[in-house]
């Protein structure tokens, strides 16, 4: 028992008080002086520990206070303060301003993601080449009443054909005025009301250039006939042995003209005599009847024929020519602030389409040429793996960072494939350029088809707008990478996915089966477990597949024989 109450008095806190001591606490609770008589003078001090509490009575601690005012004014022009002080200011200082120009320096030299080059109007926008005598009525005035329905369709860049002044006679070659326009399309006037229309659009107009050869009955070639003046020299010609003996037939053909009594050398195959381009007053005129196009509001040239463009015996001179041109389009982009571009439409071989772009910059541009347009590099394939082949093959030949173009027709695989190869056209990293009829699944333009299918719950029109408008300036276009790791083929389906990091990827199947198959590219590079329909193919077989469907597991995905599928998605990172 003594034990029990020895151990309950260890775990309570006892304080001996007298009983008069308590009697007094008990009536009234003592003053500030009568509790420091209770401790002494001394602040208490409790300690605790695991089973016991401890009141130690200990002495009241002595107040503490700072320096007065005055006291501290005595320092204020203490020399040694006044130093300290400005020695501290000094430092302050140093260091910030060292710390400041450190940082200068790491931006300056510090190692940078380099940021790619932005891209200009002709390589965002969708390209849409109009042979104008063979759009809507045929005229220029035929052409500015449809520009509302090919800007609701997405196009921005329209390229027009040659609508020079000819005899009439021939083809668009046989231009008789390089500053006129075709009476049986309009007039000048038209021209500029076209062109002011499109401007108003913020639509971009691209003509053809024709600096090869001209018509018999160019002013140039009746006063060069004649022998008169600086124009003597403007074409080639040869007086040969009379005019029963032309020249040597290896540098082309001749044609031999009465009036000079000489042969002029023509080889466009249609009798077009060859302007002399080693005369540099006829590169000079050239030059000023481009300045004359671009007044009138033009952005840009493609140069035709470029084939026989110099002399096959000194191809040398081909470079300081285009160069001339290019000087040309330079300056009109310096004068106006609007980037004028020169291109070159050709059928030559890959190889030497790849020489046209001589040194290419950051943004992917030419040197000599911005942009070639091509169309032989994808033309008509075959099956979803010769497709990738081409595609493959074509993009290893072009020049490291060139930006190309892709002019093969929508229409070569037929109606069915129209919207897929469109697609093809709009997610590959080049221009896409189409002529009328190819964006409504036709061979050639109708208006009347053009306003029914923009009406229309889903068109070929519809997908083509939807591509062009909402899909062709992403960056996921215009600057994600292409290659082996981005193509895929899974039996008869080719896939294509465009990628850029920050930005949504794009996920292209085409079906070349004659069946319906359902793939899995939940493998394919970036696509993760899920992806969301963009857009497909219209007037494909039907399938029990409920159309309103628009999100997929990657694992599972229905693509119909014959047709094209965009899907969007968020890139998934390795």
């Amino acid at each position: 028992m003594a034990d029990e109450n020895e151990a309950k008095s260890e775990d309570k806190a006892t304080v001996e008080i007298s009983p008069s001591e308590k009697k007094v606490s008990d009536e009234m609770p003592p003053t500030y002086d009568e509790a420091n008589l209770l401790t002494g003078g001394e602040e208490p001090s409790v300690k605790i520990t695991s089973n016991e509490t401890k009141i130690d009575i200990g002495k009241e601690k002595e107040a503490t206070h700072g320096l007065t005012k005055e006291e501290l004014m005595k320092y204020a022009n203490d020399p040694y303060w006044v130093r300290l002080r400005w020695i501290l200011f000094i430092l302050f200082w140093v260091i910030w301003v060292a710390m400041l120009a450190a940082s200068i320096v790491i931006i300056i030299y510090a190692p940078k993601c380099p940021s790619p080059e932005p891209k200009e109007w002709w390589q965002k926008n969708a390209m849409y080449k109009v042979d104008v005598k063979n759009f809507d009525d045929g005229t220029l005035n035929g052409l500015k009443d449809n520009l509302d329905l090919l800007v609701e369709s997405g196009v921005g860049t329209v390229y027009i054909s040659s609508f020079f002044q000819t005899t009439g006679q021939g083809t668009r070659a046989d231009v008789t005025d390089y500053q006129s326009v075709d009476s049986q399309l309009g007039s000048l006037e038209d021209w500029k009301a076209l062109v002011s229309a499109l401007m108003d659009r913020d639509q971009k107009v691209v003509i053809d250039f024709i600096p090869n050869h001209t018509s018999e009955h160019h002013a140039w070639f009746e006063q060069s006939a004649s022998n008169t003046g600086k124009f003597a020299d403007f074409y080639v010609w040869n007086q040969g042995g009379g005019q029963s003996s032309p020249p040597d037939m290896f540098s082309g053909s001749w044609t031999w003209n009465a009036d000079r009594q000489a042969w002029y050398l023509h080889r466009a195959g249609l009798g077009y005599p060859d302007l002399n381009l080693k005369n540099p007053d006829v590169i000079e005129e050239l030059k000023n009847v481009m300045k004359f196009w671009i007044d009138t509001g033009v952005n840009g040239f493609v140069v035709n024929d470029l084939d026989i463009l110099v002399d096959t015996n000194d191809e040398s001179d081909e470079a300081p020519l285009l160069s001339s041109f290019r000087a040309a389009v330079d300056q009109a982009t310096e004068d106006t602030g609007v980037p004028c571009v020169l291109m070159a439409e050709t059928s030559e071989n890959i190889d030497d389409v790849v020489q046209l772009y001589g040194d290419v910059d950051n943004a992917g541009i030419g040197g000599k040429i911005q942009l070639p347009l091509y169309s032989e590099q994808i033309a008509n394939p075959t099956s979803a793996s010769d497709l990738q082949a081409r595609l493959t093959g074509f993009l290893s030949k072009m020049p490291n960072g060139a930006w190309p173009s892709f002019a093969f027709s929508s229409m070569e695989k037929g109606e069915e494939m129209t919207d897929a190869m469109t697609m093809l056209k709009m997610l590959l990293p080049g221009t896409p350029m189409f002529t009328p009829g190819q964006e409504l699944g036709l061979d050639s333009w109708n208006r009347e088809t053009a306003e029914e299918q923009k009406t229309a719950e889903e068109s070929h029109l519809k997908v083509f707008s939807s591509l062009a408008s909402k899909m062709r300036h992403q960056e996921s276009i215009l600057f994600g990478e292409i290659n082996q790791n981005t193509t895929f083929v899974i039996d008869n389906v080719f896939g294509l996915t465009r990628v850029k990091k920050g930005n949504p990827g794009y996920l292209l199947l085409i079906n070349f089966g004659d069946s319906e198959a359902e793939v899995d590219v939940s493998e394919a590079k970036y696509v993760p477990e899920g992806i969301r329909l963009m857009t497909r193919s219209v007037g494909a077989p039907e399938t029990e597949e409920a159309e309103e469907i628009t999100r997929y597991e990657s694992k599972s995905v229905l693509v119909k024989p014959s047709e094209g599928r965009v899907f969007t998605f968020v890139p998934k990172y390795d």
